[in-house]
């Protein structure tokens, strides 16, 4: 009996981790409505590419969008919300895609921690913990994706770490060109932490080891030679950055270090609502685990890859405070790095010898207050879900095939009104793109056509002008009565619908000229519908 008991015990860290995993891959599948803040807009261009590719002649989408061709990341989500769309449906392609990347990055921390740790079993609900984070919940899928394929791929190089060979370059070399058309920074933490690792385990520790015994200060042949082939298996994927980032903007460096160094670890764990949706102790907990896994290294650990990942690791806290927040093709840059020191720190703080007494009992500890986060994501799931069902029963009204623009106003009493305040993003952000994606809808107004860092843009026939006046209405100020107008009567076809989201009466709206606009549309327009709360409003 002592001796199931101590089986069971021992197994108890599996057994929480794949029920986490069961619970969290049914979020999104417990309210009618799965709402994201961005990934409405990524549904929106994986629709438009689809029909692109298949329908090109006869595609709604033609006289408007083309596929760049050009090198760019985020590229994955796209071609993966095109298939989930195929098989799901517009109305579950997001829950699916949400769902499998769940699991994705969970199988890739446990993937990555049996690299490291062979002889121990991986599965933890610390895994369940550092996949559950905001940026899935943003709808940032290329960026939460290529965290998981990150994972996949330093958990394959440190499998094989010290005997890498050239098949195994190879295939670690297609991974981190895979991981770049996924997202930028994943594919730059990956190409640091492989690098970091390759020098320390085949210079830094035969150098220090030379040193204490005084033998020759030069690492061996063998050690040279595996160091050459890792690097080279990093090259594309490094030229492909480079290139990439040589093509762009300069971005203006201002690190803003002591603001970083206080917000540090920021949001990253936000799901929900309150300290629970925060995962604040978790996150708390979590610095002290990695700090203590730092420090309780043995010598041996040191000389291993875990001494690699341990460097790699303060390396990517240091990019966090000097990187600025916005560059690399995108804006939230740092909170982005401090997910990725939860990862690999968390990663080395799971295989150090010295934290393996505490293995059961930071199971248990964890997956107390990540079932709790659990339930909070979940309610929260359902009140965003009632907001788009009413923002969806107005936006609805488009027929199929018809062309509109969204003019998004600040609706600071939706969150209070329907019950998700404190969750740290606007769900009503981009929803316009659930409708473009479910009726087949032109959504000239969209974001991601318009800020070419995706597949899909405007053609060049659209002049830039025009384009300029549809990125305004992200935003729209006293003026956007009049280049509404403008576009009106520019553009190669009129705008059938305007979809109006605000708060009408509040200060924001009205320092934004919301009544402004809603007296030009009351008088040129025909309004067709309008929430109960006032907030959608929908003119033909």
């Amino acid at each position: 009996m002592k001796h199931v008991l101590t089986r069971a015990w021992l197994h108890l860290p599996a057994t929480l981790a794949f029920a986490l995993l069961a619970l969290q891959m049914s979020i999104p599948w417990t309210a009618p409505y799965f709402v994201t803040q961005d990934g409405p807009s990524h549904l929106y261009g994986a629709t438009i590419a689809r029909d692109l590719v298949l329908h090109h002649r006869d595609s709604i989408y033609s006289p408007w969008y083309t596929i760049q061709r050009a090198i760019l990341p985020n590229v994955t989500a796209t071609f993966l919300l095109a298939i989930s769309e195929w098989i799901a449906g517009p109305e579950h392609a997001e829950q699916a895609l949400a769902s499998v990347a769940i699991l994705a990055g969970f199988l890739a921390f446990c993937y990555a921690s049996r690299a490291l740790s062979p002889r121990f079993s991986p599965w933890t609900p610390v895994a369940n913990f550092l996949v559950q984070t905001w940026f899935l919940w943003l709808g940032f899928y290329n960026f939460y994706l290529g965290m998981a394929l990150m994972a996949f791929a330093i958990g394959f190089y440190f499998r094989h770490a010290g005997g890498l060979g050239l098949r195994r370059a190879a295939a670690l070399a297609a991974a981190l060109v895979v991981l770049f058309f996924t997202h930028i920074i994943p594919a730059a933490i990956a190409v640091v932490t492989v690098v970091t690792t390759a020098f320390w385990i085949n210079v830094a520790v035969p150098v220090a080891t030379a040193e204490r015994t005084g033998r020759r200060f030069l690492p061996p042949w063998p050690r040279l030679r595996e160091l050459g082939i890792s690097l080279a298996s990093v090259a594309p994927a490094l030229i492909l950055i480079g290139l990439y980032l040589s093509s762009g903007a300069p971005t203006h460096i201002n690190p803003q270090i002591a603001w970083a160094w206080n917000e540090f670890p920021m949001h990253v764990f936000q799901t929900g609502a309150g300290r629970s949706g925060a995962q604040t102790l978790l996150s708390s907990f979590f610095l002290f685990y990695i700090a203590a896994g730092i420090l309780l290294m043995r010598k041996r650990e040191w000389a291993s890859v875990r001494g690699g990942l341990a460097v790699a690791t303060l390396l990517t806290f240091l990019a966090y405070l000097l990187a600025p927040d916005a560059g690399f093709g995108g804006s939230l840059v740092k909170i982005r790095f401090s997910w990725a020191v939860f990862l690999l720190g968390g990663l080395l703080a799971c295989s150090v010898m010295g934290l393996r007494p505490m293995r059961v009992a930071t199971a248990v500890w964890v997956a107390c207050f990540l079932t709790g986060n659990a339930v909070n994501s979940m309610a929260i799931a359902k009140r965003v879900s009632n907001a788009a069902a009413d923002y969806l029963s107005i936006a609805n009204q488009m027929p199929p095939k018809s062309t509109f623009v969204r003019l998004r106003y600040p609706t600071p009493h939706a969150a209070e009104q329907y019950g998700y305040e404190g969750i740290g993003r606007d769900p009503l952000a981009h929803l316009d793109g659930v409708a473009a994606a479910q009726r087949r809808l032109v959504d000239l107004s969209d974001y991601e056509p318009l800020s070419k860092i995706f597949p899909v843009v405007f053609k060049k026939a659209i002049d830039p002008g025009w384009q300029s006046g549809l990125w305004a209405m992200e935003g729209p100020d006293s003026g956007s009565v009049e280049s509404l107008a403008w576009l009106n009567r520019s553009l190669p076809a009129p705008i059938d619908f305007v979809l109006v989201i605000g708060d009408q009466d509040s200060p924001e709206a009205v320092r934004a000229g919301m009544p402004k606009m809603i007296e030009y549309l009351d008088s040129n327009r025909r309004r067709v519908a309008i929430s109960p709360e006032r907030i959608f409003r929908l003119y033909r």
